[in-house]
């Protein structure tokens, strides 16, 4: 009997499993309730002006990141049109409270160095921020495409305490804490309630590289 399955919505997340399942030979039905497909990776033009209604830039397309990986399976790696944002900066961020711009660099070493430019007195805490949000992404085999270890995975006291207390519990200056919760926004983060592995996830695949999409 053909197995089949139902996924609802087609963001980016339901296209590529319908994507995925589909090559594993299920029949996939992909239930859509907006005209276009897409999620938050739309478009729209206005005026001859293209505006993006959310997401519009995506970690992990760079050779050897999980979404590519996942893309160069389906076998269309090398159909998409890439063009990855500059390494220094990957980002460009305004803090209105003092007036002052900061540069956010690609990688993991040099993400510690772009801010500890600015926070120096908080290298080393930056430093074992960033080992932290790795080592939360390192306990989800799935965001590394590795085999599963089983149902019954036990995680570490971080995963789910809420993203602002993990950043408090690593960073204790509070404009520094601001700057690395300027993700948040993008995943609907809420303070308090948001786990500290989604934060990481979101942060990790940053780290690596966004990818206009």
């Amino acid at each position: 009997m053909e197995q089949s399955a139902v996924i609802i919505g087609a963001g980016l997340g339901g296209l590529f499993t319908g994507a995925i399942l589909a090559k594993e030979g299920l029949k996939v039905t992909l239930i859509e309730k907006n005209p276009t497909c897409g999620g938050g990776l739309q478009s729209f033009k206005r005026f001859g002006e293209v505006f993006d209604t959310g997401m519009h830039v995506v970690g992990g397309l760079h050779e050897g990141g999980n979404i590519y990986r996942i893309c160069k399976y389906l076998g269309i790696a090398d159909k998409m049109h890439i063009r990855h944002v500059d390494p220094y900066p990957i980002d460009t961020l305004y803090m209105a409270q003092d007036d002052k711009t900061y540069f956010i660099a690609q990688g993991r070493e040099e993400f510690v160095d772009s801010l500890a430019k600015e926070f120096p007195h908080q290298r080393a805490e930056l430093k074992a921020y960033v080992d932290a949000i790795y080592r939360l992404t390192d306990e989800m085999d799935l965001f590394y495409l590795r085999p599963s270890k089983g149902w019954a995975v036990q995680h570490g006291e971080d995963f789910i305490i809420s993203v602002n207390a993990f950043i408090s519990k690593y960073i204790s200056d509070p404009k520094l804490a601001a700057l690395l919760a300027y993700m948040n926004p993008l995943y609907g983060g809420i303070e308090n309630k948001t786990p500290a592995f989604i934060h990481a996830l979101i942060s990790v695949l940053y780290i690596y590289g966004p990818s206009p999409f």
